[in-house]
């Protein structure tokens, strides 16, 4: 396999200076792995500074290597993808702005886009684009996959408040 520049076919990895491609994805026991390769040629700091902007840049926020191998002159890395309750509710915190944060926490509470749309001030469009991207933060596809991913920031958020 010849790996070719592939910036502008995975979004995020762009390292003009290193050949880096997510080439698979797969799941065992509801545990994610992407296989990931780089050439061999590079310095191992600079294939895993790049492997951690790459991630960061799909909104995968925590990751681990669990094996990689040689193969023809290209590293492949088995990267296991950690779910998003694994996530630190720090981690959420910078990687939601302060409203996207309330619209999470608005439905968590059961809230529907036009409740949160009258108690915010906002218009229902902007509440669904929130959404859309908060989706596409977490890597999430749904309203409950969202809270699900969100539950422990929600919840230190309520405590704090509480206090």
């Amino acid at each position: 396999m010849i790996l070719a520049k592939i910036s502008n076919q995975i979004p995020g990895c762009i390292n003009s200076n290193l050949l880096l491609a997510v080439v698979s994805e797969f799941v065992i026991k509801d545990i994610r792995y992407l296989v990931v390769v780089a050439e061999a040629s590079q310095p191992e700091d600079e294939i895993a500074a790049a492997l951690s902007t790459c991630l960061a840049n799909l909104n995968i926020l925590n990751f681990s290597e669990v094996d990689h191998f040689t193969l023809e002159n290209q590293i492949f890395m088995i990267v296991e993808v950690q779910s998003c309750t694994d996530s630190a509710p720090v981690a959420l915190a910078a990687l939601l702005t302060g409203r996207e944060l309330q619209i999470a926490t608005l439905v968590a509470q059961g809230l529907p886009n036009k409740k949160i749309a009258k108690k915010l001030h906002i218009s229902e469009w902007t509440v669904a684009t929130h959404l859309r991207r908060i989706f596409a933060k977490l890597n999430v596809d749904s309203r409950a996959a969202m809270v699900y991913c969100c539950a422990p920031l929600i919840q230190d958020l309520q405590n704090i408040t509480q206090v």
